[in-house]
């Protein structure tokens, strides 16, 4: 019969007393951070999952933590958003080490713009990570946080009193660009996303800068939208490539985007990468299963999960939530090189 772990087992191996991981496991303040890391991590070594009576006799709290989504973008519910099955899963990695249970809500907008949660109306959690979209800039975290629920926000977020997580998107446009300019390209076309999307403007302003490093001139790219979705992009491709016939690579701020694009160019008898190189953005897992696997940028969706539940805690309780002067964590991305870029083709014929 296999052992039952108990808060003793925890307490010896953490090298502390069993009182020290019960204030751990009830979220009590009075733990210095080096210890409760300990604790954390041999609770996780070990499996351990303690009586929920107990902690719930010890601490009134729901033990209960919510992430809410926005149903406001229509394309989440017709392609999917991997990124957002990740960001869940890495909440509810770091959830489970802390003994607590993952309430997944949503957040819809009526009519006439006004918000509609369920949070709002009663105290379903100890806390809200707030998976904001792209037409809301933080209404619902600073209504939220009004209603007294600690909040964390993920994604970028106008209110600078409400901490944010988020992936560097302008370093993510940047690094696209500065690839297809290190294999040779000049010609560049872009799919964006939606103009309403803080990360179009921030992937432009990375790809613009990519350009001005490299001395050419970022005003002349051609760009057109492919609102996040395949058959965006597929359209999109047959626009870029009617305004400007020339060009030898294509880049979407999205993989979905820029499957779409590839699908386009092989109907219209291109090969890709040989005559048009394509790179996407955000790494999904459908990505890598193209006919030519996707380049792309790879965000870190689980570690945004992670670290909001980390900050998250750190907010309730009243430990310093490391920021700048916008009070955002900006987490880094970085290329995947697959086989959808290359060398242009008339620098192959030249070389």
């Amino acid at each position: 019969m296999v052992k039952r772990i108990t808060i003793k087992d925890v307490a010896e191996r953490a090298n502390t007393s069993y009182q020290t991981v019960s204030r751990v496991i009830n979220d009590k303040p009075d733990v210095s951070p080096e210890t409760r890391k300990r604790v954390l991590k041999v609770i996780a070594e070990l499996n351990y999952r303690p009586s929920m009576a107990a902690t719930t006799r010890a601490n009134p709290k729901t033990h209960i933590m919510a992430v809410a989504i926005s149903l406001y973008n229509e394309y989440l519910l017709y392609e999917g958003d991997p990124h957002l099955l990740r960001m869940i899963h890495g909440v509810d990695d770091a959830l489970e080490i802390r003994n607590y249970s993952l309430l997944l809500t949503t957040i819809h907008f009526t009519n006439n713009n006004a918000i509609e949660s369920r949070l709002l109306n009663r105290q379903l959690a100890d806390g809200v990570i707030i998976r904001l979209s792209m037409h809301d800039k933080g209404q619902t975290a600073t209504l939220l946080k009004e209603k007294g629920y600690p909040v964390v926000v993920i994604g970028h977020s106008d209110d600078p009193n409400i901490p944010s997580i988020r992936s560097d998107d302008e370093h993510g446009g940047y690094t696209q660009t500065q690839h297809l300019i290190a294999l040779g390209h000049r010609n560049i076309g872009i799919i964006c996303g939606p103009e309403s999307d803080p990360a179009t403007a921030m992937r432009r302003k990375g790809h613009n800068r990519a350009m001005t490093d490299s001395g050419l001139d970022p005003t002349r790219t051609p760009h057109v939208g492919g609102g996040y979705t395949v058959e965006g992009g597929y359209e999109a491709a047959a626009q870029l490539m009617q305004e400007a016939p020339d060009l030898t690579a294509i880049i979407a701020f999205s993989d979905t985007m820029a499957i779409g694009a590839m699908r386009w160019l092989r109907k219209q008898g291109y090969d890709v990468p040989g005559d048009v190189s394509v790179v996407g953005y955000d790494d999904i897992p459908n990505a890598r299963r193209q006919m030519t696997p996707l380049t792309t940028i790879n965000i870190p969706s689980m570690e945004e999960g992670r670290r909001a539940v980390q900050v998250l805690f750190d907010l309730i309780e009243n430990r310093k939530v490391p920021s700048n002067d916008v009070n955002e964590i900006v987490l880094p991305v970085h290329l995947v090189a697959r086989d959808s870029t290359s060398v242009p083709r008339n620098i192959k014929r030249n070389s």
